[in-house]
């Protein structure tokens, strides 16, 4: 009887196996680190035998890790629920168990190490600090704030769900209002540390970060996105502007973006040029400004600032996107390609620790609501974002691993630019403008091997005539200089305009641009940019850069980025999974077939359609969307945990809509749902996706509408939702007196 109350844990393979497997990665974490985890060590006498010591341990999210009497209080209460049957020892027939240590670690980001509470039972706690390296560290106060701080920052960007960690138990950190300003206060006292959290955005170069490093560190980052989240816009300016902005003025950066999302265009751009007259070469500033330029729908402005300020916006791949998105709305199509082929994508983090823990996590211990309908809210949870996130074996094949599941964020701002092409002039018009503008990687070296062969034909050509010369003389000399045809010499066939390689079509290059060129491994004159000279001597072959800086000259294209090529053959899957999705719902709706009959005919699971939804979206495709997930919904109508996915996806959905009555709906299946699935003892107040939709559809519709919507509907709906609208009012969200 070895599991304890309310607490699912893994049984590890080892003693202490997750503390040390935490300790050889800690200089591989992600960025903002992995959750908490506590590690809790057993021991079982039997009545007969030797005693055995066992240690289990279970991930912690959102807890308040701010101070070594916090954390043993949560220890303390672990340890309070004891067994299944009430006590921190369990007497039975077969023997005793009996908790005898318990760890818990949390990571902090700044300081780069562990801050590691100790409790022995019974008796006494212990705290210290373990570097990468497993030296002991003094904690000090500002450790502390780091702790919180780092903390705070995995809870609001939900770290630990996507992929999903092991028996993960997650709080509310924000339920009480105190601990919010406590994050901020801390966040400023140590803002001279903010760089060492690193950046999230995608620069090319290390040198490339904003000066003070603070303004687009991750701390920064993740703070705007705690407060836009929950369409708390003027909140996040307060912060930025009056506060953050003292000790480092491109902090204001952000409360510019705050008024962006709230619509306001006019006070960014004012705040912007603040921004700019103080710090003239602010890349940070730069980027967003041009953001506001584009929601002005000032296109050609925005391309002019690029083009004046273009070394400093090029080396952040956000504002290079922002750019290309501008002019595609502009209806630059290939303008915005190629502006949109300087971005660098950053690679997404990887988390060794999490890869060990992987494969024992199947090794769980027995819950005590496991005969209830659901364990708890993380499950709901967890499973949500599974079905959104991860594929799993058995599902529709035609829909293949659709890799936008695999995409960053930037990757999904570059995605959103071909989107809009699209919009505007479809599939094969992007497949021209691409051809237009970019040599494919695969034709590089198709283009080389035959400029190989055919630099070969020439040499053999040339020996021949070389032996035929051996006594010349003046007038066969002169006889053969004007009798040479200019086909014959490759510099002068070799030369192509730019003209002409804008005819090319399709998606790679056509056989009438594959002409013979003799390309050199040294660089060209600046003077002939647009001719390649012969090498007949066996020297070295060239580099493959050369290769490519030699045809990028000759054609006036550039070298598509991989990333790109991605972006591309991934949305040629998407529309691929569109025509599919768009011929079954057609052929249904031409026989006047309703979705009921749908739901009974199709052969697909829920996932499927969802993910169909999900593609939909992420197409700009609603009607389609609202069909997909209909079906989805009916299809798991049954199973309530999987109909909770797709209501949250929905919401979600109906709320970046502005839909009053769509998004109430939605949120009610929500609270509805959840009521039923979690068990009376473990139900809180307010759920935070629930929380977060409400405060999105008020910033959008004004809490006077919103509130009037609520009070038409049932009164069991009703009664759950009114407290989340007070919330909205005690946590001031955008348009709460409207």
């Amino acid at each position: 009887m070895d599991t304890l109350a309310h607490t699912i844990e893994v049984s590890e393979p080892s003693l202490n196996f997750a503390a040390e497997m935490r300790q050889e990665a800690m200089e591989k974490f992600p960025p903002l680190g992995p959750p908490d985890i506590v590690t809790v060590k057993k021991e079982h006498s039997p009545s007969y035998g030797k005693t055995v010591e066992q240690t289990y341990y279970h991930c912690v999210r959102g807890y308040d890790v701010s101070s070594e009497e916090v954390v043993s209080a949560y220890i303390a209460s672990l340890v309070s629920s004891g067994f299944r049957m009430g006590s921190w020892y369990q007497q039975s027939s077969g023997g005793r168990w009996q908790i005898q240590k318990v760890w818990y670690r949390s990571y902090c980001i700044l300081s780069k190490l562990d801050i590691v509470v100790t409790a022995d039972f019974p008796g006494s706690v212990a705290v210290c600090g373990l570097d990468a390296d497993g030296n002991e560290v003094e904690v000090t106060p500002d450790t502390w704030k780091d702790c919180f701080l780092s903390a705070a920052c995995r809870h609001i960007q939900r770290i630990g769900e996507a992929p999903i960690y092991p028996c993960m138990k997650v709080y509310d950190l924000f339920a009480d209002p105190t601990l919010e300003e406590q994050m901020l206060t801390y966040a400023l006292d140590l803002q001279e540390k903010w760089h060492l959290a690193g950046t999230s955005r995608a620069y090319k170069h290390e040198g490339d970060r904003s000066e003070g490093g603070c303004a687009d560190s991750r701390i920064a980052t993740t703070i705007y996105e705690h407060f836009v989240s929950q369409a708390r816009f003027q909140q996040a300016v307060d912060f930025f502007k009056e506060r953050a902005s003292k000790r480092d003025p491109e902090c204001a950066v952000h409360a510019a973006r705050a008024y962006l999302a709230q619509g306001n265009v006019p006070a960014a751009v004012e705040l912007l040029e603040d921004v700019l007259k103080q710090l003239p070469n602010s890349k940070f500033a730069s980027c967003v400004l041009l953001e506001a330029l584009s929601s002005k729908g000032e296109f050609e402005e925005a391309g002019r600032y690029y083009e004046s300020h273009k070394q400093t916006v090029e080396s952040d791949s956000l504002a290079v996107i922002n750019v290309a998105q501008a002019m595609a709305k502009a209806g630059k199509f290939g303008t915005a390609l190629t502006i949109l082929n300087l971005a660098e994508m950053p690679t997404p983090p990887l988390d060794p620790l999490l890869r060990e823990l992987i494969p024992a996590k199947s090794s769980k211990t027995t819950h005590e609501y496991s005969k209830e309908k659901l364990t708890d809210l993380d499950a709901a949870r967890i499973m949500a974002l599974r079905l959104k996130e991860e594929r799993r074996p058995g599902l529709d094949k035609n829909l293949n691993e659709l890799p936008a599941k695999m995409m960053t964020e930037t990757d999904r701002a570059a995605y959103n630019v071909l989107v809009t092409v699209l919009e505007a002039i479809g599939w094969e018009s992007v497949l021209d403008v691409r051809s237009k503008c970019f040599i494919m990687r695969e034709d590089v070296e198709k283009r080389w091997k035959q400029i190989e062969d055919e630099a070969r034909e020439a040499e053999r050509g040339t020996d021949g005539d070389a032996e035929e010369e051996e006594q010349p003389n003046a007038a066969q000399g002169e006889q053969n200089g004007h009798g040479a045809s200019t086909e014959d010499s490759p510099e002068a066939g070799s030369s192509m305009t730019v003209a002409e390689a804008e005819e090319g079509k399709g998606g790679t290059i056509s056989e009438e641009e594959l002409r013979p060129v003799i390309l050199t491994s040294e660089g060209l004159d600046d003077e002939e940019p647009n001719e390649l000279s012969i090498s007949n001597s066996p020297g070295p072959q060239p580099s493959t850069a050369n290769k490519v800086s030699s045809i990028e000259k000759v054609t006036n294209k550039r070298l598509c980025q991989l990333w790109l090529d991605y972006l591309v053959m991934t949305m040629f899957e998407d529309l691929r999974c569109k025509r599919e999705m768009m011929a079954e719902l057609r052929d249904k709706e031409e026989e006047s077939v309703p979705l009921d009959t749908i739901v009974k005919e199709t052969i697909l699971t829920g996932g499927d359609w969802l993910r169909r939804a999900q593609l939909s979206i992420r197409l700009r495709m609603r009607n389609e969307a609202i069909s997909c997930l209909e079906i989805s919904r009916q299809l798991y109508e049954k199973k309530s945990k999987l109909a909770l996915a797709v209501h949250i996806e929905w919401m979600d959905f109906c709320v970046s809509e502005g839909d009053v009555q769509g998004s109430l709906e939605q949120i009610a299946s929500v609270v509805n749902g959840l009521y039923t699935l979690i068990p009376h003892t473990r139900r809180i107040a307010s759920v935070n996706q629930v929380r977060t939709a409400v405060f999105g559809l008020v910033s959008k519709a004004g809490l006077r509408d919103v509130r009037a919507a609520v009070n038409d509907m049932d009164e069991k709906s009703s009664t759950r939702i009114h407290p989340v609208l007070l919330d909205a009012v005690n946590w001031h969200v955008h348009r709460y007196d409207d």
